[in-house]
């Protein structure tokens, strides 16, 4: 994120801080929502959560922005306000799903079921998921309108409002109307979801 922009972020935020309004924290989101997606994908990638889910670790993450946000000042300086927002993203995942252990740090030896750590084949993997969703989709519980959805938020990374800006407002125009839709359509996929073949 470009200084200026960082300048900017942190001032919303400290507006923020001091009237609690919601369309601030909105307008917050829509800035730093890729970054806090990132974050979410580098915890990932750095430590072994079971079956880590997106959805529920970017809500995880939101849970640390609000208590990030609390701990700006304005003696901060804003060119590490992404790295402060990090490190309490990173203490409220770690806290909801307890003590994590680092990639490097797995011992497959040491372990019965290597399964749990090291997955089967991603192309089987990849099979199992197409045919659920599939399924999903031919039993009418989600539609191919949901699904290409799922895909940008999830599999091309988009932020919320990079989404609306390329499908011209296909899923909805305000970004809280997008994510409510992304969080509904994870809900029914989870209630069928019962084998754990879908991780989004």
């Amino acid at each position: 994120m470009h200084p200026e922009q960082l300048k900017i972020t942190q001032k919303m935020i400290l507006e923020y801080k001091g009237n609690r309004d919601a369309q601030i924290f909105e307008d917050i989101l829509v800035r730093i929502d890729d970054s806090i997606l990132g974050m979410v994908y580098t915890l990932i990638r750095k430590y072994y959560f079971n079956q880590p889910n997106i959805q529920d670790l970017y809500q995880c993450a939101i849970s640390g922005l609000y208590k990030a946000i609390d701990a700006v000042s304005e003696k901060d300086d804003y060119n590490y306000l992404l790295r402060k927002i990090y490190t309490y993203v990173r203490k409220e995942v770690f806290q909801q799903y307890g003590e994590k252990v680092r990639f490097k740090n797995i011992d497959p030896d040491k372990f019965d079921d290597k399964s749990s750590y090291f997955p089967l084949d991603e192309n089987i993997v990849q099979e199992e998921r197409i045919h659920f969703l599939s399924s999903l989709i031919t039993n009418k519980i989600i539609t191919k309108e949901d699904l290409d959805l799922l895909v940008l938020r999830f599999i091309d990374g988009l932020s919320i409002q990079k989404i609306i800006d390329v499908s011209d407002g296909r899923w909805g125009k305000q970004w809280i109307t997008v994510n409510s839709k992304i969080k509904k359509i994870v809900a029914k996929i989870k209630v069928q979801d019962t084998e754990g073949v879908f991780i989004c």
